[in-house]
């Protein structure tokens, strides 16, 4: 066995190899066990003689904080005050007191914290106590004191008011980022009503910014560092931190943002499955939103607790009653996944020739636990009801509040244009398609795709129509709404009879119109019905009638230059030079004034100063007993189109444009 010999050795040369190894040990000691401390981001912390602050902040090894400022910043341990704290690696909430030791007058005072960590240090937070003399208290809306260790509610979709009085003058110098203060800021100003030294005053709101997540999660008072609202003034010897707290958006609350906006209701579904459509309308102009193979909801609610419900909706097979019942896990043909705030809708494919049926649809909606729990016994009975004609129908609150969307799996089929009309059952009667810009204004807020008019020629008998509206989806017994066109207001009297896939009218004295919308309930067209009728009699001075017809407007250029609703703008065309005369057709209608115009002219041209209306035997233009007299023929001073703008007795303008003989 050998050995080492020191003797042969120099003791230099022994000391160096102890050393060598010595050290060698250490540094691989140290390699092995290495963990890099990781410090969190230093904070700024206002706190004032005699109050507590909590700071928290995350520690990835053994730790220690001590204060700079011992004297009168301390750490606050089971009742006793420390100077040092210290602890394992974890999440660490460490609370800090502040006494009145050394405070000065105009003089504010600051103590660092400084943290240990594998033998580095750093200063995490900075803590500042304001100069002596200064003084800041928080008051509630019913004039109770808020103590720093209650804080501030914050509130949600509307503002829990406080009020702040100090002896100085104060600004809100910070603030969470996930808080709103109303305007954006907040500084005291003098109330010389006020008793007492604290006269500097303000009062202001806090609520929640609501992004889908602030609103969903609780804060406690004093639990992070960070969540509080600070008042300081301009010199910077005053500053009052308050903590600031949120209880959640209400248990019952719950916010949906759909794929698209407001489209919960008149979704289809392929027979695959696989393509989700929404047919609508945009400028009058067809516009259909797809999505493939899936649907996703962003959900908003308290802690992300809520269930997804899926219902079925189908006919009854004896009574042809719509119903609706609860799926359950064999039966639902809407699956969904939930992931946070997300849910994902799927649909199975369907056969109509294994199930018996080429039709089905379904209602998804969200429930928030708290409201689930107190249903979950009856589902059925909670969110649905049956209005008096039998058929089953979401609860309306329900269906506005947390419906994810409904939606209808069936073949496509495509909408056919304009309608099929037969008057008497048997005459075809055309329909045009409106172009008239002011008569579609009209109808804008209803969002069709188009606009058509009808005019029913009326006879002794048989003034009754049958349409077809010539929609796939759509039902004969409520996929309509009937209005007058005169108000706008709902028409009761006209009471339309389903047939095989239309409806049946007879056509009312006054023009209306009927909106048409499909099983969803999406407005898909527009039918204008009226009596053909004309306005004005116009005859020659053989007592010949002239045709007066609806003008065309000229995409709605003549009603905005004569200020005259579109459908009360006619033309008649002379067919020789002589005398016409023209009435109201109605006994109903007189004229109230007459003012006429030069309508060839580029721009508004008004004539009446030309004529003298009472002088039937000179003048060109002329009134006696309601008639209107134009005289065309030989020596006329009219050398153009003459229009001519009525005011009747209601005080409802129309306009004739009387061409010129050509």
């Amino acid at each position: 066995m050998r050995t080492l010999n020191l003797k042969g050795m120099s003791w230099i040369m022994a000391l160096a190899m102890m050393f060598i190894v010595s050290f060698t040990s250490c540094s691989d000691d140290k390699e092995e066990g290495a963990t890099t401390p990781v410090f969190p981001e230093e904070q700024a912390i206002s706190c004032n003689t005699g109050e507590t602050k909590v700071l928290t902040f995350d520690a990835n090894m053994t730790w220690q904080l001590s204060s700079t400022a011992a004297i009168w910043c301390k750490f606050e341990v089971n009742g006793e005050d420390k100077e040092v704290v210290k602890g394992e690696a974890g999440k660490q909430s460490i609370t800090i007191k502040v006494t009145d030791a050394a405070q000065e007058i105009g003089k504010t005072s600051e103590a660092q914290l400084k943290l240990d960590m594998g033998g580095e240090t750093k200063v995490i937070a900075t803590v500042t106590r304001s100069a002596k003399g200064y003084s800041l208290k928080i008051y509630d809306a019913e004039g109770n004191e808020i103590t720093t260790e209650q804080g501030l509610e914050v509130g949600y979709k509307k503002q829990i008011s406080f009020t702040v009085k100090a002896n100085f003058r104060f600004a809100a110098t910070s603030f969470p980022e996930w808080v709103i203060l109303d305007g954006g800021s907040m500084a005291g100003e003098v109330n010389d009503k006020e008793e007492g030294e604290l006269k500097i005053q303000a009062t202001n709101g806090l609520t929640v910014k609501e992004n889908g997540e602030y609103e969903k999660w609780p804060v406690e008072a004093g639990k992070d560092s960070k969540n509080v609202i600070t008042f300081a003034d301009e010199a910077g010897n005053a500053s009052f931190s308050f903590p600031v707290f949120f209880k959640g958006m209400g248990a019952e609350d719950i916010n949906i943002t759909e794929p698209e906006l407001n489209s919960r209701y008149g979704w289809n579904v392929s027979l695959d499955g696989k393509t989700f459509k929404l047919a609508g309308s945009m400028d009058g102009g067809e516009n259909v939103i797809t999505f493939n193979d899936k649907m996703e909801f962003t959900v908003v609610s308290l802690k992300d607790e809520y269930e997804v419900v899926l219902l079925d909706a189908f006919n009854h097979w004896q009574t042809g009653k719509k119903v609706i019942e609860e799926m359950n896990s064999y039966s639902s043909w809407i699956k969904y996944t939930k992931n946070g705030n997300k849910v994902t809708l799927t649909v199975n494919a369907l056969n109509p020739d294994m199930e018996g049926y080429n039709s089905r649809e379904c209602y998804a909606l969200v429930i928030p636990k708290a409201q689930y729990e107190q249903i979950e016994e009856d589902i059925v009975a909670n969110l649905v009801t049956t209005n008096e004609e039998g058929d089953q129908d979401l609860v309306y609150i329900y269906g506005q509040n947390n419906l994810l969307i409904n939606l209808v799996q069936e073949e496509e089929k495509a909408d056919g244009e304009s309608f099929e009309i037969l008057k008497g059952g048997y005459m075809p009667l055309t329909c045009n398609k409106v172009t008239d810009e002011s008569i579609l204004n009209k109808f804008h807020d209803y969002s069709v795709t188009a606009v058509y008019s009808v005019e029913v020629p009326k006879t002794e008998n048989y003034n009754n129509v049958s349409i077809n509206p010539l929609l796939s989806n759509w039902s004969n017994t409520n996929g309509y709404s009937i209005y007058n066109t005169k108000d706008d207001s709902e028409n009761t009297e006209v009471v339309p009879e389903p047939g095989e896939n239309n409806i049946a009218i007879d056509v009312p004295e006054n023009p209306i119109y009927i909106v048409f919308k499909d099983k969803n309930g999406i407005n898909k067209k527009i039918l204008m019905v009226q009596f053909t009728a004309d306005v004005f009699t116009v005859t020659d001075n053989m007592l010949n009638n002239i045709n007066c017809t609806l003008h065309s407007n000229n995409s709605g250029w003549v009603s905005d230059l004569y200020g005259v609703d579109g459908n009360n703008i006619w033309e008649a065309t002379p067919t020789s030079p002589q005398l016409y005369m023209i009435k109201f057709a109605s006994s109903e209608n007189t004229i109230k004034k007459l003012q006429c115009y030069n309508f060839d002219a580029e721009e508004l041209t008004e004539t009446t100063s030309d004529f003298n209306f009472n002088d039937t035997e000179a003048s060109d233009v002329s009134i006696d007993s309601g008639t209107i007299y134009v005289y065309y023929g030989q020596g006329t001073y009219i050398n153009y189109s003459i229009a001519l703008l009525i005011t009747t007795n209601t005080d409802e303008k129309y306009l004739l444009v009387v061409n010129q003989p050509q």
